[in-house]
């Protein structure tokens, strides 16, 4: 455990950012922010889709103060994956941007002369929410079974007679999923939820086809990852050419079952739906214990998976390798590119282990919230409930995450941070906004967006060479689409003034 000292943390923050330094940035002039103010009293006064909804903006310089306009920056409101930037910024700060989880491959026993272990095998999980996930290409489930086969060649075992045991509880608690997470989440892949040993980004897709006429089952064509272990129940029907397709999930972490209902139209190709896995840990077991078996390794145990606290010390085990992630720098990016729930809650559990031994989420949103505090930030009125934004008991204001953002931005650590956004029509969750105007290629910045709940936060550097920090939310509106046309225009007068 490495802990980082709050006194450490503030030096971090003293570092110079040269960049904004040696930049002369003035007081934005009435007439070069007058097209934005008064699109937002127009927002505040007369607009109709809006008239219900609770929103509100600040955009400002932090290196001067200057603020360009201000409506409801104090308001509480769900930031979505907006609570992102805090994790992920928190993050870059405590652990540093090299960081590595570990996953360490143990054993128990003894390998005799014949090559064989006569004892268990253990993948002792860290945390990591890359092993074997599609995003990183030394991640892959191939990659890593290839680098533990080898591994376990390389110490003279080529047939195990004791199981494949999976310990997820060295470095965080067992809490599966917050208990805050809507109950309609998490049975999809983006409310996944999180133990010490994470697969595939714990989630599989389920692809199915309609049947042959009207009235006919659908039809389960292919499930990847294969999962183990799991009875699928479809009650998925075939209806007419042209109609909605939509499937619904019941499943459980601790049930064998996998219950799907819905529509599937008649002419439609394929629908895939992205499920929550059941027990990760176990379907990494399952599928490394394939791979050796296919590999020259022989097995003739089970797989087990600890799902409380292990009932030996896999710490005073017989090492055999230690897998390594990417570098923090890279997992913070996926989280923020694609808004990956599942990171941003390992990245909370990760920080909260090294700096204070209990990989929980309460301890590390307790934790965040201490720094925060000691940076001078105001949080009163903020509620970190998780790391991804998925909760609905998250709150926080376009005030806070205005200064939250100057605070990055005289960070060492603020580059890779800034980097790590969305940059408006170019990549991530803004790639297909705002394109052909100020901001595309310019804008970066967090999304968020739950169910009556839309976000966008981040840096931009206007027409003027003036360069701002800017937070939108949106909550309680009825009109999706019109309120996404609302943001995108906030943003694009941003980006704009001169």
């Amino acid at each position: 455990m490495r802990k980082i000292t709050l006194l450490a943390l503030a030096m971090l923050f003293l570092l110079p950012n040269i960049s904004v330094a040696q930049k002369k940035q003035r007081i934005i002039s009435n007439e070069a922010k007058a097209p934005l103010v008064n699109y937002v009293e127009e927002l505040k006064t007369r607009d109709t889709v809006l008239h219900h909804a609770l929103w509100g903006i600040k955009v400002m310089n932090p290196a001067n103060g200057d603020v360009v306009v201000s409506y409801n920056e104090d308001a509480s409101m769900s930031p979505a994956s907006n609570m992102k930037l805090v994790t992920t910024g928190l993050t870059l700060l405590t652990l540093g941007p090299d960081y590595r989880y570990e996953t360490h491959l143990k054993y128990d026993g003894e390998i005799v002369s014949d090559s064989t272990l006569t004892g268990n095998i253990y993948i002792v999980g860290g945390g990591d929410p890359t092993l074997g996930s599609a995003a990183f290409l030394q991640a892959a489930p191939d990659s890593v079974f290839s680098y533990w086969a080898k591994a376990l060649k390389d110490a003279g075992i080529r047939q195990i007679t004791g199981s494949i045991i999976v310990d997820p509880t060295t470095v965080f608690d067992d809490e599966y999923r917050p208990s805050t997470w809507a109950l309609g989440d998490i049975t999809t892949g983006y409310g996944s939820g999180l133990s010490g040993l994470q697969f595939s980004d714990n989630f599989f897709n389920v692809t199915i086809v309609p049947g042959a006429k009207e009235g006919e089952p659908a039809l389960i064509k292919n499930v990847v990852p294969y999962i183990p272990n799991v009875a699928f129940e479809s009650y998925i029907t075939t209806v007419k050419a042209d109609s909605i397709s939509s499937v619904n999930v019941v499943s459980s972490p601790s049930s064998p079952r996998i219950i799907m209902t819905g529509t599937m139209a008649l002419n439609r190709k394929e629908y895939v739906r992205t499920i929550a896995m059941p027990d990760p840990a176990y379907v990494c077991a399952w599928h490394f214990n394939q791979y050796l078996n296919w590999n020259g390794v022989a097995t003739s145990g089970n797989i087990q998976v600890y799902h409380i606290k292990a009932p030996v010390d896999t710490k005073e085990l017989f090492t055999i390798s230690t897998y390594y992630s990417p570098e923090m720098r890279e997992v913070v990016k996926e989280t923020n590119k694609v808004s990956n729930n599942g990171y941003a809650e390992s990245l909370l559990k990760i920080v909260a282990y090294e700096q204070e031994g209990v990989g929980s989420r309460w301890v590390g949103t307790n934790l965040f919230t201490e720094i925060l505090k000691n940076e001078g930030l105001n949080v009163r009125g903020i509620t970190l409930s998780d790391g991804s934004g998925l909760s609905r008991k998250d709150m926080l204001n376009p005030a806070f995450i205005c200064d939250f953002l100057g605070m990055m931005k005289k960070t060492a650590v603020y580059e890779i941070f800034n980097e790590s956004l969305s940059i408006a029509g170019v990549d991530g969750t803004l790639k297909n906004m705002l394109k052909g105007t100020a901001a595309e290629g310019n804008l970066r910045a967090k999304s968020g967006t739950l169910s009556d709940a839309r976000a966008y936060s981040g840096y931009v550097t206007t027409k003027g060479g003036q360069e701002l920090v800017f937070s939108i939310i949106m909550n309680n509106y009825k009109y999706g689409r019109e309120v996404t046309q609302r943001l995108e225009k906030l943003m694009r007068l941003v980006s704009e003034i001169q």
